[in-house]
């Protein structure tokens, strides 16, 4: 049966060993209530070479796709799913996330305030400002120049 390692302070050859012999166990397992797999249809249902399979029994490096790969074939592919899980916050991220909530910072008001001066207006809006803002009419010159038909006496001429 497969060895409990120490992996804190194994060697990555002990963690290797002691793998092969927990995925060789698995396919045991895999073995229950079925007929028995050869090395050779485990590598075949896999896509590997049945040298592979042995080199992954022995404990000898393999690369993560052949690991991926072989787990499928023995339907046991959730065991690498604490490997996929997201993690969990921890201890500090959680506390600093507590009893606070976010605060959206106020927008700050730009240094230079905006050029308005090359802006187009609409028409309407610029006929309505020049009508605004004209200068008042000037009265039309009279007869005598003076600028009004009035010779300033109030009465009739």
């Amino acid at each position: 049966m497969s060895q409990s390692v120490d992996t804190a302070s194994a060697s990555v050859e002990a963690v290797l060993r002691a793998l092969g012999q927990r995925l060789k166990a698995e396919k045991r397992r895999w073995e229950q209530g079925r007929r028995r797999l050869t090395d050779a249809e485990l590598a075949r249902a896999a896509g590997v070479a049945r040298a592979t399979i042995t080199r992954l029994w022995q404990g000898h490096p393999v690369g993560t796709d052949t690991l991926v790969r072989v787990l499928r074939a023995l339907n046991r592919l959730e065991l690498l799913a604490p490997l996929l899980a997201e993690a969990a916050p921890t201890p500090l991220e959680r506390l600093e996330g507590v009893g606070r909530p976010r605060r959206r910072r106020r927008a700050t008001t730009p240094a230079v305030p905006p050029d308005f001066s090359q802006t187009e207006l609409p028409l309407a809006d610029a006929a309505a400002l020049r009508a605004r803002y004209a200068p008042a009419p000037r009265p039309t010159p009279g007869p005598d120049g003076d600028g009004s038909a009035d010779d300033g006496h109030g009465g009739a001429p």
